[in-house]
């Protein structure tokens, strides 16, 4: 049995991500990173968690969520447009909506906004 402990510890590592990106949907400004942490590592199973469980939002905001599923095409386009990114002010919240300004593209060079919705007390993507 004593040989199993320290597998069992790090096996919790892994499962707790050893340090790495663990995504927070407590606020707006977290989910947007998390797409942008995706590009950064090419970690694109994380991005099927920021869409609206129920389905409402937009085709970009869905195609992001879906990533994982997309050729090598989208995933280059994705990891050129949001590598960079990053959030270029503070969200703004209305309830259980919310707008991030961002900066994306190559260099960050793109001003855009992130609209979300809040379900449930988390966060998720709505529209770009």
């Amino acid at each position: 049995m004593k040989k199993l402990i320290p597998f069992v510890l790090l096996a919790s590592l892994f499962a707790c991500g050893g340090g790495g990106f663990k995504l927070d949907q407590t606020n707006p400004e977290s989910v947007v990173n998390a797409v942008f942490e995706s590009a950064r590592t090419g970690d694109f199973a994380m991005l099927k968690d920021l869409c609206d469980p129920i389905g409402d939002g937009d085709g970009d905001t869905r195609d992001i969520c879906n990533a994982a599923n997309m050729d090598d095409e989208f995933k280059a386009e994705f990891t050129k447009f949001f590598k960079d990114g990053k959030v270029a002010g503070s969200a703004v919240v209305e309830g259980d909506r919310a707008s991030v300004p961002i900066l994306f593209g190559p260099g960050a060079s793109e001003k855009e906004t992130f609209k979300l919705i809040q379900r449930n007390g988390k966060w998720y993507l709505y529209s770009i």
